[in-house]
């Protein structure tokens, strides 16, 4: 879950302003903030807003238990669709162009890394045609007039790509290559916008 809000008064500085920030941001989602863990971060491309993102905190318990299991213990937790827009930005592509990314039982779209910062998710049993997902995406995002044509696809399968889609590479963000490489780097998007993540401040 997430929420924009405009930044707060430059007054306000450490501890106090992200107390702030998380109770201006806690009365925009449908639980209580008990039920909640959260955090904040600039808002891509728009100096004035800040995006709080929200999960339950029942299921972030899970994952770090699960996690705990395998002896790993995680420094962030981030979401794919930051991920993925990192990685393509990274890579060199157009700041205007949607990503569209293969799941394992559907879709998720990301706004380009160079407009205002929107996702969904389209269930594999709600698109009837894949031919269909860059026109439903761009139904779907509020700044869609603003994007190219093609949007981008990646994918961990080797597939046909969806019509409306072009295929991109995010080991272009890498300046030393060494063969041999996968057959498709696009299934390395969600790793590569993770490596690249800059460390928190």
């Amino acid at each position: 879950m997430q929420h924009s809000l405009p930044l707060p008064d430059a007054r306000l500085s450490g501890a106090a302003r992200s107390a702030f920030i998380l109770a201006s941001g806690a009365k925009h989602f449908p639980l209580s903030v008990e039920q909640l863990v959260m955090d904040y971060r600039a808002a891509p491309m728009d100096a004035q807003n800040i995006i709080v993102t929200a999960a339950r905190r029942e299921e972030m318990q899970q994952w770090q238990r699960f996690l705990a299991e395998s002896h790993l213990v995680p420094e962030v937790v981030e979401l794919a669709p930051c991920a993925l827009q990192l990685a393509a930005s990274c890579a060199g592509e157009s700041a205007d162009k949607l990503l569209l990314h293969r799941l394992d039982e559907g879709w998720l779209w990301v706004s380009p890394h160079g407009l205002p910062f929107q996702f969904g998710v389209f269930d594999a049993q709600e698109v009837k045609d894949i031919s269909q997902l860059a026109s439903l995406a761009k139904e779907q995002y509020r700044a869609a007039k603003l994007c190219d044509e093609e949007m981008l696809f990646s994918s961990s399968r080797v597939e046909e790509l969806p019509l409306g889609v072009g295929a991109w590479s995010p080991f272009r963000a890498l300046t030393q290559l060494s063969p041999p490489l996968p057959a498709n780097p696009a299934a390395f998007a969600l790793a590569m916008g993770l490596a690249l993540r800059a460390r928190d401040s």
